[in-house]
């Protein structure tokens, strides 16, 4: 085991401070399945770096930027799921699901011929010069003779939850299909998903702020000692994920609490086989601004480094309760036009 520690030196409230520590496991190689292979080892490294400059007055007053949130309340369980989720899509080599396919096969085809009756209808009617009744075969509702505003949100949210999801399907099983018959497997696979923001540091947000950029970040390597089979990959062994996709305006909920990838990454993620590295990065940096003008702050100063690193292997991954979606990434523009286009057809 090898564990390293230098500092701390100085404090929060001085002109510098360093403090670094590291610990993780020894051995380059290991035995496993009768053959040598490169040993994963755990290990962990954190620093943190300030340079602080006093006020320029008899007290010689420091400000300290150094305050740090946990990674998990930068990194929470949706984020930990979406990086599942990418993973499971880089083991299956595909996100086409076929249960869900012919699921909603009836409404797709219905879709399909509903859109080719409009089409042929339309071009009937402008050739006759009657462009209004043209326009009305484009309607959601039948006899309708006006294009309203509510048949634009109709057909909004066809094109965002019809259209788009059948050519995703489309393009996926292509990829299904190469997946399934190719002879040549990768046996190594990564995915990895990263949150950027900003975040305070300063001790004290009233008299000064230390607002600066963040970087999040996990990597999962997966090491497979067997191929998913094809059931599983195409979703034939995932009912739960079948009827929540089936169920009305299930895609609501999922604006708010994303159960749809959580229940399919139920479907493959506890079934994976081999060894997992999973990898935790957090960088962090500030800058602080004096925000009150007292005479014991003035031309103080303080700039802070942050880096934290973890490796960890593992057997297995869990998968995670999905949080309630912060209110900015349910407000995001497309799910807010989404959103008011339900209204509009509803009400």
């Amino acid at each position: 085991m090898t564990n390293r520690t230098i500092g701390p030196i100085g404090n929060g409230y001085s002109s510098y401070y360093y403090y670094k520590q590291q610990t993780g496991g020894n051995g380059r190689t290991e035995v496993a399945f009768g053959k040598k292979r490169s040993k994963w080892n755990d290990y962990a490294m954190e620093k943190s770096e300030m340079h602080g400059e006093p006020s320029d007055t008899p007290s010689s007053f420091y400000i300290n930027v150094m305050g740090l949130p946990p990674f998990a309340t930068l990194f929470d369980n949706n984020l930990q799921n979406a990086a599942l989720s990418k993973l499971a899509s880089k083991v299956k080599g595909h996100d086409f699901n076929l249960a869900v396919a012919v699921g909603e096969g009836k409404q797709t085809m219905s879709m399909v011929y509903n859109a080719l009756t409009s089409i042929g209808g339309a071009v009937v009617a402008a050739r006759r010069g009657d462009f209004r009744l043209a326009a009305s075969h484009f309607a959601t509702t039948t006899n309708a003779r006006k294009f309203k505003s509510k048949e634009l949100a109709g057909r909004w949210l066809e094109l965002q939850y019809g259209w788009l999801p059948l050519l995703s399907d489309v393009h996926e099983s292509v990829n299904a299909y190469h997946a399934l018959t190719k002879h040549a497997r990768t046996n190594t696979v990564s995915a990895q998903v990263t949150e950027r923001g900003t975040f305070d540091g300063s001790q004290s947000q009233i008299n000064w702020s230390g607002i600066g950029p963040y970087k999040a970040s996990r990597r999962i390597i997966y090491e497979m000692t067997e191929n998913i089979s094809a059931p599983r990959s195409l979703g034939l062994t995932d009912p739960l994920t079948l009827m929540w996709e089936l169920l009305p305006y299930s895609f609501v909920v999922d604006w708010f609490i994303p159960i749809g990838s959580y229940l399919e990454n139920l479907n493959v993620i506890p079934s994976l086989r081999g060894r997992f590295m999973t990898c935790d990065l957090w960088k962090y940096e500030n800058k602080s601004v004096v925000l009150k003008p007292l005479p014991y702050y003035r031309n103080a100063s303080s700039t802070f480094e942050y880096v934290k690193f973890t490796r960890t292997v593992s057997t297995g991954l869990q998968v995670q309760a999905p949080n309630f979606v912060s209110l900015p990434d349910v407000l995001s523009p497309k799910r807010f036009a989404n959103a008011l286009a339900l209204l509009r057809q509803k009400f």
